[in-house]
């Protein structure tokens, strides 16, 4: 046999041996493995970073704090998964066997998940539907009556998120992780109005317009016992952790009045009036949905953007 036929016998072997998934699984694995080498001399959460099954970094900076909070296995509850693939709580369920709810209306979501090792392998609960401010509390409700102290709380849906999260008996979770929308800058206080059909892609073109700013969301998290910790440097993902937490990450903290770092956004997802991307960056983001209306939530009206930000 000569070396070159040995080398693609051996590589089919290997693809029949291992699916891509557990390919990118133990990649992953070892990374995580290394990172944690390195969780007490971290200075910032996004120094966390490892992208798995996660869209960014989020699999890396959850493992550091599972790891800080002495979290072994977690029980968590996200609503915005897709189809399973890639989420925040996915390799949660590969590495540390967690156990949760998963909420999305992605069309495939149930079939696909059932047909995966994963499904069998840890205990999820599925529910597959568009979710709005009413109809998710009572899966909120079946949500506590099987786990009395959940750990993790992942939010993203690309719109009503704001609406949503105050849905949510947040003290009990010891983590929350929301998507905010850095288009909308870190000083204003700001949601998209709620609309139980809301549609990112339908609402505005440019798919800019969508959820809630940083802000919003660090100040509504206050009121509930939860402090800013840090963000992806994606700046997508805000993450948050019960106050009578805070002493067991070594991580400096970020100052509420000091965001501005977590909102300069590189990812050039925009569309022209042709849903073709035309990959607008900086201030050309908020320009293209200045018609656009918000709440603003330091009074409670809904405004167009360009009075809001007065551009």
């Amino acid at each position: 046999m000569t070396v070159k036929n040995f080398l693609l016998r051996f590589f089919e072997l290997i693809r029949h041996a291992l699916k891509i998934e557990d390919l990118i699984f133990i990649s992953g694995q070892s990374a995580i493995i290394s990172n944690r080498t390195r969780y007490d001399k971290m200075e910032s959460l996004d120094d966390a970073e490892v992208k798995v099954f996660s869209q960014f970094g989020e699999d890396g900076i959850l493992d550091y704090l599972c790891e800080k909070l002495k979290i072994r296995i977690p029980i968590f509850f996200e609503i915005g998964v897709e189809d399973f693939s890639e989420c925040n709580c996915r390799l949660l369920c590969e590495l540390r066997n967690a156990e949760g709810f998963i909420v999305d209306s992605h069309k495939s979501l149930y079939s696909n998940l059932k047909k995966r090792d994963i499904f069998w392998k840890t205990t999820i609960e599925v529910y597959q539907k568009l979710i709005d401010k009413n109809n998710i509390v009572p899966i909120v409700n079946n949500f506590f009556k099987k786990y009395k102290n959940p750990d993790i709380f992942s939010l993203d849906i690309d719109g009503i998120d704001y609406f949503i999260l105050q849905k949510i008996p947040l003290k009990n979770f010891k983590i929350v992780i929301l998507e905010y929308n850095p288009t909308f800058g870190s000083t204003k206080s700001v949601t998209i109005p709620y609309d139980e059909k809301f549609s990112r892609e339908k609402y505005h073109f440019s798919h800019l317009c969508f959820g809630a700013s940083l802000k919003a969301y660090i100040e509504f998290m206050s009121e509930n016992g939860f402090t800013l910790i840090g963000c992806t440097k994606a700046c997508n993902n805000a993450f948050f952790i019960k106050n009578d937490l805070l002493h067991n990450v070594n991580i400096k903290i970020p100052k509420e009045n000091d965001l501005e770092d977590f909102t300069v956004s590189r990812i050039r997802e925009s569309r022209n009036s042709n849903r073709k991307l035309n990959f607008k960056e900086g201030k050309e983001k908020l320009n293209e949905i200045k018609h656009c209306k918000l709440v603003d939530l330091s009074d409670g009206l809904t405004k167009p953007i360009s009075e809001i930000f007065d551009i």
